[in-house]
């Protein structure tokens, strides 16, 4: 899948970098009203980005956002092959995934461990040099898992099947690419007009 939709791109050509953590098993925001059920909420999908309000908890010192249950169309037409063919995916639940790419320091809180030592060391800058196996284990330790790739492109571009999470429209200062990147990474937060509709 074509990412250019994603607030961070370009890190480095030679590491992959662990981006979030997801979960359904931590404990649900308690609706406001006992009258109906708020948007976004378990049998309440939402129809449009504008529809949800975020909603943001901190669980075991790391930033999570609720992603509210709904639909959206995966992939594109016209635009890259491997984005084809769009389908529908549905959320009849909602889920929560981590605000920000995983810090080294939130690795390191967590006893992640990895083989290779990190592109980047300082403590704010998202981990690198991680193997999909390593990131899995990390999200173990803190009983979450990996997202699925559905579950990134609906929290990076929402019913509304925005380009990039901040809109249609390319703002280059928005996230970290190779035009203002040097070939590495940007603290983990620093992007924050970048941000997608749930955070």
């Amino acid at each position: 899948m074509n990412r250019k939709w994603l607030s961070c791109i370009c890190c480095s050509i030679f590491a992959l970098l662990l981006t979030a953590c997801a979960s359904g098993d931590f404990p649900m925001p308690t609706p406001s009203t006992i009258l109906s059920v708020p948007p976004g909420y378990t049998g309440n999908p939402v129809f449009r980005n504008a529809d949800w309000n975020p909603v943001v908890q901190v669980f075991d010192a790391v930033e999570m956002v609720l992603v509210p249950a709904g639909c959206f169309n995966m992939g594109a037409f016209g635009r890259e092959a491997d984005e084809a063919p769009m389908s529908t995916q549905c959320f009849d639940n909602p889920f929560w995934l981590d605000r920000y790419e995983v810090s080294n320091a939130q690795f390191a809180a967590f006893s992640g461990m990895a083989a290779g030592e990190p592109g980047w060391p300082e403590p704010g800058h998202p981990r690198t040099r991680i193997s999909w196996v390593e990131a899995r284990a990390f999200c173990e330790l803190r009983s979450a898992r990996l997202p699925t790739e559905a579950e990134w492109e609906y929290a990076a571009r929402g019913p509304d099947g925005l380009f990039y999470p901040w809109g249609n429209d390319w703002q280059p200062d928005y996230l970290v690419w190779p035009g203002n990147a040097n070939a590495q990474p940007a603290q983990v937060g620093s992007r924050p007009n970048g941000a997608s509709w749930v955070a």
